[in-house]
């Protein structure tokens, strides 16, 4: 799971090129896209990891969600708020973007 490969769909090519346009990339220690993460109940993909400090003892980031149209019908929103719950991290806000 952690190794496979899934590219970006087309509302997070839009918003990373999004963010390269704004030089975010140069704001920030890294960025990551398609991230997966360990949870309680398995693995769980993120779109966008943003570290901001990569202090061991204090790191920080942002992690990003981008939804496609596919999250509005009701099963991916429970899905969703699970996953929100899921990967929660004080170190590593989620920011969702419908």
């Amino acid at each position: 799971m952690i190794n496979k490969e899934v590219p970006l769909t087309s509302p997070e090519e839009l918003f990373y090129d999004l963010m390269v346009s704004y030089e975010i990339p140069s704001m920030i220690r890294e960025l990551k896209t398609q991230v997966w993460a360990q949870t309680m109940n398995g693995w769980r993909r993120i779109d966008f990891v943003l570290i901001v400090d990569n202090d061991i003892d204090n790191r920080k980031g942002i992690y990003i969600e981008i939804d496609d149209p596919s999250h509005s019908k009701s099963e991916r929103r429970l899905d969703d708020k699970y996953r929100e719950r899921e990967i929660f991290n004080s170190s590593f806000p989620l920011l969702r973007f419908t």
